[in-house]
């Protein structure tokens, strides 16, 4: 029988001292004496299977060859701990029992060896003292993730941006994306001494670790059960990619010589593509976490290699996309979750489109406690509108939004896709719309409403009532290339017509240009009818788009005026209006909190000036502005640059700055600049002093407070420069006060206290 077997068939008798809680025995102290274990007479000292089965079979009676004591003296420790315990600690031994017998392999490369011998001493620590695996394991590997993105987001945002860059074909480039995902996750490293024959230029070290880590958390826990496991593509990321991305490069090509399949090739591109990408980018990266579905693939190289050896010849595997290709407008309004495109790649390779924003400095932000205050005063008052409102029966929504709520209107977006098997409910709607246009429209020639409406490149947007059909729609083509769509009809039937649906048409029409098309600009022909609708809807006569962008691509008519509407890639749209009223009324909030008698009124002053004749009035003669609070604007100080210059020098005399005396050196602490944007020490800010830049304290302060704020962040409060940039930061608040009275905490310490205690030797 298995120790698994005899473990489980005996897990209810531990109480009873079984025969399993024997092998606890070998790493348990003695009740009697300070032996550390008990050992059988003549057994060696590793504990090997051999042993294991051997005192499986031992008598209780039986002594230790160490202390004297019986078996039973040695498992009274182990009789008091919980039945869960006792197993998870089984499963340890089982482990290393495991890794013993595959350590007897002569195929074994020698850094896996290695691996392994110093993780059965990690597992003979955690079964005798009863510690987490996590908390021993990761002292000496790290914990998951071990870098800021994921390999995971960073190929969703890579995904999302060549979608709105370069107007990939978005099919494609999942597949592709979907395809290097599942390789990438079940993808065996080579050893480190293998990598580096074959990689010569790369950091040996770098690839050292990065072996160590995945083996211990993605490939060993398939064999011991006793560690989590781990997908490579959720714990790894940039570098993961650069440093395996070649080796799977290199395996997709030796096979694509033996094999012909159309994907491997574009996933090589993908690759080199997706490689060169992060060496030259310094975006961040965000994403929903199931943007991309993956774990239902095959693994391609695997597929591959057996068509080798069936000498089948060619892979085609379109087939294993399907769910990618159909469907896929339909899928943003039955699904909630979308990708989210990260802002930053939009603004860091922005076409002169884009409005570039730079982050807020700070200017005009609202204290804590103030905005604290208010968000209080702004619940308390939606409270009692919401209570006012269930009992009066007001409703503040239009009549299309409590259907949309109540599901008796929904939001199809469809296209004809000249199919003979198209779903006949589609069609319908089409033919419906069709006719909705023909009737509101009657301008338009039915004949080019038709062509329009059944175009293959033209999408539609309808409404559909329950019992009614379609009411309402706006058919509109996407240019991709060019970045905007054009709305060529929109109408909604006449009875339905002045109860909202227009504007919750328009607003899934942005939403779903926002997350799904990545198109951000909209584009409309409206005649002097449907100007107004749209001057509602947010279009303007000023455009926003470059004119060489549309011109020849939109379509004109007579007597009409181009409009256009640019979205926000961070707005709902169909929140819009909840969003701006309690924005509004959150901001009214404020106002009231830091102004409580804001609505005070005071008469006038004609008076004053008959009563004191030539002369200036005084602010406190004025009614009301006795409360005026006029900011004091701080000048720098005299000498400014001495002082600094004494600040640093004492900075740097102090034992506790020698950290912070130059710039991190990127070889002795490579994941620094991964984690840490804004960089600065002392060293550095002595060469802006000279240049200059210190012109006021305020920027003095601002770089000593991001040098501390980087060693906190990047540190945890056990490590002794967590410590050290603790204490010199409470020595330079002990200078300021003295040089820079006025600021009343210059460098705020954290609210986490330093817990390093230095050895005394």
């Amino acid at each position: 029988m298995s120790l698994k077997a005899r473990r489980e068939s005996n897990e209810d008798g531990f109480n009873d001292l079984s025969e399993n809680s024997k092998l606890l025995a070998h790493f348990s102290k003695c009740s009697e004496c300070p032996c550390s274990g008990y050992e059988r007479t003549g057994a060696r000292k590793s504990f090997t299977r051999t042993d294991a089965e051997t005192l499986l079979g031992t008598s209780m009676q039986t002594v230790c060859a160490q202390c004297g004591h019986s078996l039973r003296m040695h498992m009274s420790h182990v009789k008091k701990l919980q039945i869960d315990e006792r197993n998870r600690r089984l499963q340890v031994i089982e482990d290393i029992l495991h890794l013993q017998d595959e350590l007897k392999s002569d195929d074994l490369p020698e850094k896996s060896r290695e691996i392994m011998t110093n993780l059965c001493d990690d597992f003979r620590k955690v079964v005798v003292t009863g510690c987490s695996i996590e908390d021993v394991v990761g002292s000496v590997f790290g914990k998951p993730e071990f870098e800021p993105y994921s390999a995971y987001k960073i190929v969703i945002c890579y995904v999302m941006y060549l979608n709105h860059k370069y107007k990939r074909t978005q099919t494609k480039t999942i597949q592709h994306a979907a395809h290097f995902l599942k390789i990438l996750s079940e993808c065996h490293l080579p050893p480190p001494n293998e990598y580096q024959e074959k990689y010569p230029d790369t950091d040996n070290f770098l690839y050292s670790t990065m072996y160590a880590q995945w083996y211990i958390f993605c490939e060993l826990p398939q064999q011991c059960p006793s560690l989590t496991l781990y997908s490579p593509v959720q714990i790894f990321g940039k570098k993961f990619i650069l440093t395996i991305g070649p080796v799977i490069s290199d395996i997709l090509e030796s096979l694509l010589g033996k094999i012909n399949c159309p994907m491997a090739k574009g996933i090589i591109d993908f690759i080199q593509e997706l490689s060169e990408y992060l060496r030259h980018t310094k975006s961040t990266f965000s994403a929903h976490a199931n943007a991309i579905k993956y774990e239902h693939l095959p693994n391609l190289i695997v597929k591959m290699e057996k068509s080798v050896n069936a000498n089948t010849g060619n892979i085609e595997s379109d087939e294993y996309f399907s769910t990618y290709s159909n469907g896929a407008d339909d899928e943003y309004f039955e699904a909630s979750n979308s990708a989210e495109f990260d802002q930053d790649m939009v603004q860091e390779n922005a076409e002169p489109s884009f409005t570039s924003r730079t982050r807020s400095s700070g200017v005009g932000q609202i204290q804590a406690d103030l905005m604290e205050k208010a968000i209080s005063r702004y619940e308390q008052e939606l409270e009692e509108r919401t209570k006012n409102e269930a009992e009066t029966g007001e409703v503040r929504q239009s009549i299309a939004e409590q259907e949309g709520e109540q599901g008796i209107i929904s939001f199809h977006v469809i296209s004809n896709n000249l199919e003979a098997d198209q779903p006949e409910e589609k069609l319908m709607w089409l033919i419906q719309l069709q006719r909705l246009f023909g009737v509101q429209l009657p301008k338009m020639p039915k004949e080019y409403v038709t062509r329009i409406v059944f175009d293959k490149n033209h999408k539609n947007l309808v409404v559909h009532k329950n019992g009614k059909g379609v009411i309402g729609g706006i058919c509109f083509r996407p240019f991709k290339e060019q970045g905007f769509i054009e709305i060529v009809f929109c109408a909604i039937t006449a009875d339905e017509q002045v109860k909202g649906y227009g504007t919750l048409m328009m607003n899934h029409l942005k939403d779903f240009q926002v997350n799904t098309c990545r198109i951000f600009h909209l584009l409309t022909y409206a005649d002097e009818f449907a100007i107004g609708y749209f001057k509602k809807q947010d279009f303007i006569t000023d455009i926003a788009l470059a004119p060489q962008k549309y011109k020849g691509y939109i379509k004109e008519y007579e007597g009409a005026t181009l409009m256009g509407c640019f979205l926000h890639p961070k707005i709902i749209y169909t929140k819009y209006k909840t969003l701006f009223r309690n924005m509004r009324d959150l901001y009214k909030c404020v106002v009231e909190e830091k102004y409580p008698n804001i609505w005070r009124k005071f008469g006038g002053i004609e008076h004053l000036f008959q009563e004191n004749e030539r002369t200036i009035l005084r602010n406190d003669m004025i009614p009301g502005l006795e409360t005026l609070n006029i900011p004091e604007t701080s000048e720098p100080i005299a000498d400014s640059t001495n002082i600094f210059k004494q600040i640093l020098n004492k900075l740097k005399l102090d034992k506790n700055a020698w950290p912070f005396l130059e710039p991190v050196d990127p070889d002795d602490v490579p994941q620094y600049y991964d984690h840490i944007q804004f960089p600065i020490d002392l060293r550095t800010m002595s060469e802006k002093l000279k240049d200059g830049y210190y012109i006021h304290e305020k920027l003095f302060i601002a770089d000593l407070r991001r040098m501390f704020g980087n060693c906190y962040s990047f540190n945890g409060p056990e490590s002794p420069y967590y410590m050290h940039g603790y204490k010199l930061n409470e020595f330079f608040n002990r200078l300021a006060k003295s040089n820079f009275p006025y600021y009343e905490s210059p460098a705020p310490l954290p609210d986490v206290k330093p817990t390093y205690a230095p050895s005394k030797r």
